[in-house]
């Protein structure tokens, strides 16, 4: 029998770093869709940003940096997409009144 501690160190393999990534993102928190993650740039650009986009209604956040690196960019990208606010909206919010 294999220990749990065992399981979770070893490498997953057959999945690419985007498909573990894509894991840790919540689905979208308008419309319910899977995200997708879009990288521009790499650790040797100067200038490098990761976009958190829904497949089903487009919204869309982007992050950039140009001093940290492309993981620790992923890092916040994802906290950030992932971020929910405990805030309820109740009645129709396009109705104001007169």
């Amino acid at each position: 029998m294999t220990d749990t501690n065992e399981l979770e160190q070893e490498p997953r393999s057959g999945l690419s770093d985007l498909t573990v990534k894509l894991e840790r993102l919540l689905p979208c928190p308008f419309c319910g869709s899977e995200p997708e993650i879009l990288r521009k740039g790499n650790d040797h650009r100067p200038k490098r940003s990761i976009t958190i986009r829904c497949k089903g209604c487009r919204v869309e956040r982007t992050d950039a940096a140009i001093r940290h690196s492309m993981d620790w960019l992923e890092r916040v990208a994802t906290e950030q997409w992932n971020e929910r606010s405990n805030v309820e909206v109740r009645g129709d919010a396009s109705r104001r009144p007169s």
